[in-house]
């Protein structure tokens, strides 16, 4: 008897969404996953969302290691306490973890995130014992991934938004390696006006920051 898995849960504000789809799989005897580089997927999700960017006529998104550590961050805590949600249990969304961490160079945040299950099928013998699993290989679960997000009309609108230009993928799996929490954060980077940055400087304007801050001896505070 077999059970076959395969449930992807899309989460974009209040918009859910379910797609099956048969993955090419690769199958392995019971406990004996197969090594997944997550660090690889993190790069093989953003460069594909890149390729989708300039598909469409857009700038790439260049890489930015502490919106990466931003993003692991939400995916770890996804998975550390089984959950899955843009807030995480602290009330705290991406602009407020951004701050947390006191990265301010953005005037503009999204993210997308993405709730994968890694098995494809589990095997039964005639006594209920669990002899096989069968798991979905690393380049599906890329690709899964981001044509998810495709699916879905909000995620979708951020990976191909102009002005977004710089971002970053986390990942992190639960406990029993069957669930992979993915977290793409997108920023607009600003050059000037964040707290602690330089003041803007406009021909025939005074010194200026984003609102609350304010042009102190050329830094915004």
């Amino acid at each position: 008897m077999i059970f076959s898995i395969l449930s992807i849960t899309l989460i974009s504000g209040c918009i859910g969404q379910v797609i099956t789809t048969k993955p090419e799989t690769t199958t392995i005897t019971l406990n004996e996953p197969p090594d997944i580089d997550i660090s690889q997927i993190e790069r093989d999700v953003f460069d594909l969302v890149n390729a989708e960017r300039v598909s469409h006529g857009l700038k790439p998104l260049i890489w930015n290691d502490e919106i990466v550590k931003i993003a692991r961050l939400h995916s770890e805590d996804m998975a550390e306490l089984n959950y899955f949600a843009h807030v995480n249990l602290d009330g705290l969304n991406v602009d407020d973890r951004l701050k947390k961490e006191q990265i301010y160079y953005w005037d503009t945040v999204a993210e997308n995130i993405f709730l994968q299950h890694t098995v494809e099928s589990y095997t039964y013998d005639e006594f209920g014992n669990l002899v096989n699993v069968v798991y979905k290989n690393q380049t599906f679960l890329t690709k899964e991934t981001v044509d998810g997000w495709l699916n879905s009309i909000g995620h979708k609108e951020n990976m191909l938004k102009p002005e977004f230009n710089e971002a970053g993928v986390g990942i992190a799996e639960d406990l029993n390696g069957t669930k992979m929490y993915i977290t793409l954060d997108f920023i607009i980077r600003v050059d000037c006006g964040y707290k602690g940055g330089p003041c803007c400087e406009k021909p025939g304007y005074l010194p200026s920051c984003y609102v609350p801050h304010e042009c102190v001896s050329g830094i915004c505070e």
